[in-house]
């Protein structure tokens, strides 16, 4: 098909003419008859042909045809029209097809484009996705192996911890009876094998505080530490633990400060550091131990402004990388092959010297050895106890023999008859009981309790459940528990003794807990101190005022009514019935006659049909009598009950021997007091 033609005047774009094609393509465009009729775009054009009188092509000019606004595409190649003046000879040819084949290719590819950036952002999630799973499959593992060796480590702290608990127990054993012995012989012989003996015992006790720490049972006992005696302990300690393979030297500045630190927790940091030297030097080399002062502008700035003591471990080995290095710390963490250690030897020797007021620090490069140093604060020495001032288990130091009635109650039978030699040979009263239900059972025969001194952990009730069902009726009883182990959950603010123990700290202990003017007092004046009521104290200082010399006074001496509290009050006759003692009332008062319900005198006590409640209203009549025909002195008790109801009720009884010859008790004057 032909193309449309038009010559148009290029000043004004009015068409001057026309072939067929551009006049059926004109006669399409309503009113059609300049070239911006036609071709709006070409005006601009046409002009510049007229300007520059060379050729101008235009392409993909749009075009609108006939009113129903059909899209349509030219190409328009102007060019001058040398047979009119300023006139333009304008070419047009249809591109619509390939204008909209274009644009689909165009849309199309776009299309693809964006599919393609669509698909390559999936796969890059995908992968990034990827990568996190395998990442956290890897973090889950190690999580699993940590908490795997976690348990382990748990397990395996429980088990040291019962060893060293049961090893505590045996020592306990041991020791006494060396120092039992000790006591009983002048033969030197034997005193020789006693001391050797001893010596070993207590380097298993050593052993044993090792075991607890490594179970982190152990809690820190902190002591003025000197650093040259702890480093040449440790020296000697290292020997067997490097082998001889490995050059050792001590290198202790002069005035190095002392410390204040748990000896056996340093003792231990230092061995785990020792171990780790030896391990980084598999063909030998030289372990250093050093001490010094830590001057000023060595002081690391996370620590507080004082004096610090450095205490470091240097090797000849292989070293670190700069990435070990900045892991070192971290528990779990090991460099050495699978089940050759556990990650949790630094660990613990940076726990030690945190919790001791200092921190750790590592230097180390590959090839040029590791220093490992444990930064700890100057002590001040005075007013702090010293290591090097605990005596040596030796003797039991006798000397005047101590008062006092002591209930022990210890479920391990070596450990309870030691003890119990321990406590006889200083003068005590002992009541031993193997467990706390038959200890609550004896308690109730003891007139005058002085102490109890029980084992914590035996089975059935615990030594702090037992202390506190005696106390609810004993309530200033003093209390000293005994353990194997360092676990002190529930002991908080109590007098503890760890096993093993001589018998001097034994004996210190309990003079701690029990003074000696307490001890020494008079047993009038330590009961005196016991009564809480007023009236009971009245009624003591009559009974006391009554008695002749210390025998108990005869009944008329003890009158009736210079009782106080009288309506509380009850006697009775002590009569023989074969081998057990009968009780017969003589006079009860009102105010217990009242709580009973009826009258009781005149009648024996075993044949009321009440007799349990009796029992409960006044109390235990044959155990009372029992401590005041021992002793010729009164019974006292007291107990706090409570049934669970919020209102508990307090029960307090005083009973006063008397004699019709002032030798045997035949007589009991007694006051119960209730509070509800």
């Amino acid at each position: 098909m032909p193309c449309p033609v038009a010559v148009i005047a290029g000043a004004d774009g009015r068409v001057l003419a026309v072939n067929r094609a551009w006049a059926r393509h004109a006669e399409a465009s309503i009113g059609a008859v300049t070239l911006g009729d036609v071709f709006p775009a070409a005006i601009e054009a046409a002009l510049e042909v007229v300007r520059e009188a060379g050729p101008v092509t235009r392409r993909a000019v749009q075009r609108s045809v006939g009113p129903g606004g059909v899209t349509t595409w030219w190409d328009l190649d102007l060019v001058p029209y040398p047979d009119a003046k300023d006139a333009v000879l304008v070419i047009a040819r249809e591109v619509t097809d390939h204008v909209l084949a274009r644009r689909e290719a165009e849309a199309a590819f776009r299309k693809a484009a964006g599919m393609k950036a669509r698909v390559m952002d999936r796969t890059r999630a995908l992968t990034e996705a990827a990568e996190e799973l395998a990442a956290e499959m890897r973090r889950r593992q190690e999580a699993q192996t940590m908490l795997l060796q976690s348990q382990k480590m748990a397990a395996l702290g429980q088990l040291t911890a019962g060893v060293a608990h049961d090893f505590n127990n045996l020592l306990t054993a041991i020791l006494g009876s060396f120092e039992l012995i000790e006591r009983r012989t002048n033969e030197p012989k034997v005193i020789d094998l006693v001391t050797q003996g001893k010596s070993a015992a207590s380097k298993g006790a050593s052993l044993t505080r090792q075991l607890l720490d490594f179970a982190r049972r152990e809690p820190a006992k902190p002591v003025v530490l000197n650093v040259e005696a702890a480093l040449r302990a440790a020296d000697e300690l290292f020997g067997h633990a490097v082998g001889p393979g490995i050059v050792r030297v001590l290198d202790v500045q002069p005035g190095t400060w002392p410390v204040l630190a748990d000896a056996h927790q340093l003792q231990v940091a230092l061995l785990n550091l020792a171990v780790n030297a030896r391990d980084a030097m598999p063909r030998g080399g030289t372990l250093t131990l050093v001490g010094r002062n830590l001057s000023v502008w060595e002081r690391p700035e996370a620590l507080p402004q004082q004096d610090y003591v450095a205490i470091s471990v240097r090797d000849t080995g292989e070293g670190m990388e700069p990435g070990v290095l900045a892991r070192a710390t971290e528990a779990f963490f090991t460099t050495k092959g699978e089940g050759q250690g556990t990650g949790l030897g630094l660990a613990m020797v940076n726990g030690f010297a945190t919790r001791s007021g200092g921190c750790l620090r590592i230097e180390s490069r590959p090839g040029d050895g590791t220093v490992v140093e444990i930064i700890l604060p100057r002590a001040a020495v005075s007013g702090m106890d010293r290591a090097s001032d605990v005596p040596e288990a030796g003797p039991v130091a006798v000397g005047p023999r101590l008062k006092g009635t002591i209930l022990l109650v210890e479920d391990d039978d070596l450990v309870r008859e030691i003890t119990v030699g321990y406590l006889r040979d200083q003068g005590y009263t002992v009541v031993n009981a193997p467990n706390a239900e038959a200890a609550i059972v004896l308690s109730h025969s003891i007139e005058t309790l002085d102490l109890l001194l029980t084992d914590v952990r035996m089975p059935g009730l615990s030594g702090p459940a037992l202390a506190e069902r005696l106390r609810a009726e004993r309530p200033d009883l003093s209390v000293l528990f005994l353990t194997a182990l360092a676990d002190q959950d529930g002991l908080a603010g109590e007098d503890v003794l760890p096993k093993p123990f001589t018998g001097a700290e034994l004996g210190k202990a309990i003079q701690r807990r029990l003074p000696p003017s307490d001890a020494d007092a008079p047993e009038d004046g330590r009961l005196l101190r016991r009564i809480r009521s007023p009236a009971l104290c009245a009624a003591y200082l009559v009974w006391r005022t009554a008695r002749d010399g210390g025998r108990p006074p005869r009944l008329p001496d003890l009158e009736w009514g210079d009782l106080p509290e009288a309506d509380n009050a009850f006697t009775v006759a002590v009569e023989a019935d074969g081998n057990q003692p009968a009780f017969r009332f003589l006079r009860v008062g009102r105010a217990l006659t009242g709580r009973l319900g009826r009258p009781l005198d005149g009648t024996l006590a075993f044949e009321q049909p009440a007799f349990e409640q009796d029992n409960a209203v006044l109390g235990s009549l044959e155990s009372a009598y029992r401590r005041c025909a021992r002793t010729l002195s009164p019974s006292y008790e007291y107990a706090r009950y409570d049934f669970g109801d919020g209102q508990p009720m307090v029960f307090e009884r005083l009973i006063l021997p008397a004699s019709d010859d002032g030798h045997e008790v035949t007589h009991l004057v007694g006051i119960a007091l209730f509070a509800d």
